[in-house]
């Protein structure tokens, strides 16, 4: 099982999939696609792992009310648009069976299998709101409606944003 480093996620409209381009440590490409229903399931399972996130002692702002809206805000500030990377393997790459999602103390692990492929993605809980930014401006692209998106996210996502974005 390899394990990436990258991961840029993008709505193909030709697809009508997510197309979803990672860089392993070896700075190898990797050509991932994963249907909506798949992505409907992870964004109830990711959002359920943000808004169980522990609280921070030293910081008055995670206790209480409102604590997910201000930490997704965050999260999203500090995501920048996306910057190069390596291509995409040159082959039509592979669909995306099963996402498993492991608690970590840190956040979670994303294991993407489909086939005889299986590719890793560690993410701290500040990563998995971005990828929850991202997931859901492809969503947006796609035209694609979830009814799992709580208010607080999509408050939190209304400030204007790049079109793409590559999680480090």
């Amino acid at each position: 099982m390899s394990l990436l480093i990258n991961l840029a996620t993008n709505h193909d409209p030709t697809e009508d999939r997510l197309r979803l381009v990672g860089v392993d440590r070896d700075g190898g490409g990797h050509l991932m696609w994963m249907t909506r229903r798949l992505a409907d399931q992870a964004v109830v399972a990711l959002l359920q792992l943000v808004e169980r996130e522990p609280a921070v002692a030293e910081d008055p702002r995670s206790i209480g009310g409102g604590v997910s809206l201000v930490r997704q805000q965050e999260a999203k500030a500090a995501l920048g648009a996306a910057r190069g990377g390596a291509p995409p393997p040159a082959d039509r790459g592979w669909l995306v069976i099963s996402l498993n999602l492991s608690p970590r103390p840190d956040g979670v692990l994303l294991t993407f299998a489909g086939g005889d492929h299986t590719l890793a993605f560690p993410l701290t809980f500040v990563g998995t709101r971005q990828w929850l930014s991202v997931l859901h401006a492809a969503y947006q692209a796609g035209g694609w409606q979830c009814t799992a998106w709580p208010g607080w996210f999509v408050e939190a996502e209304r400030v204007a944003r790049p079109v793409t974005y590559a999680l480090h």
